[in-house]
């Protein structure tokens, strides 16, 4: 389950543990968190998105910013 994108700038609450709560936290970095714990990041770098999971590790490149955070959500 994910918040929309009008409660991605942090002042939504997660209201279980099963919701992913994304956080715009520099201009250009996004950052997923479930029960207040990392799952993973999406960076936008040179005209594309990356998806990274929780321990860094870069996953996949996205063209747009939805695919990025599915894909962090869904732990691909």
């Amino acid at each position: 389950m994910t918040i929309s994108d009008a409660e991605q700038d942090g002042s939504a609450q997660a209201d279980d543990s099963t919701t992913v709560i994304w956080r715009h936290r520099k201009r250009d970095l996004w950052v997923a968190s479930r029960s207040e714990q990392l799952v993973g990041t999406v960076e936008f770098v040179a005209e594309h998105f990356v998806s990274c999971d929780a321990f860094g590790k870069r996953r996949l490149s996205h063209p747009d910013l939805r695919s990025a955070q599915r894909a962090v959500e869904c732990g691909w």
